[in-house]
């Protein structure tokens, strides 16, 4: 899967978690087309962190 597939299955997700928190009053409209905006920056947060965690989980896992 290339970047801008990535990007846009990303963008859609983010855009429909935003509809949900507009519509339950979470969050205001601009809120949500922000979150949207920045799905690049937030998918890229989120491959660090699970990288980290794999990291972190398969070192835990060697040493039983």
């Amino acid at each position: 899967m290339n970047k801008e597939v990535l990007s846009g299955l990303a963008r859609a997700g983010l855009a429909s978690v935003g509809g949900y928190l507009v519509s339950k009053g979470y969050a205001s409209s601009e809120d949500a087309a922000a979150l949207a905006t920045n799905a690049s920056a937030l998918v890229g947060a989120v491959a660090v962190l699970a990288t980290a965690a794999w990291s972190w989980w398969s070192k835990r896992a060697t040493k039983k």
